[in-house]
């Protein structure tokens, strides 16, 4: 009995010119990847924030009140920048796994 090997198969080439819908994806993607580039830096700004108010709480300046608040907010504006960026990159994974 013989058996026959299949023949190695050359990938498809790409397309040289891409069609409307790619074109569109791309865009569609870039601007996503953007948006969500940008929440990362509201996070990190957050972040950045957070550090200083708690830096000031341990230095024991001004009321603690005051600082207990500041510090608060802080934590409450890092959990709503968070919460956007990971909804913004669930939107792109799924976008990009249709």
């Amino acid at each position: 009995m013989i058996v026959a090997f299949p023949a190695a198969r050359t990938p498809p080439k790409p397309d040289p010119m891409p069609t409307g819908r790619a074109v569109l994806a791309a865009s569609e993607l870039s601007t996503a990847c953007a948006l969500l580039v940008e929440s990362f830096r509201a996070m990190q700004v957050a972040v950045a924030d957070l550090q200083e108010t708690c830096r000031v709480l341990d230095s024991d300046a001004g009321e603690i009140h005051d600082q207990a608040g500041a510090v608060l907010i802080g934590i409450a504006q890092l959990s709503s920048t968070t919460e956007r960026f990971q909804d913004q990159l669930d939107a792109i994974i799924d976008a990009a796994f249709r």
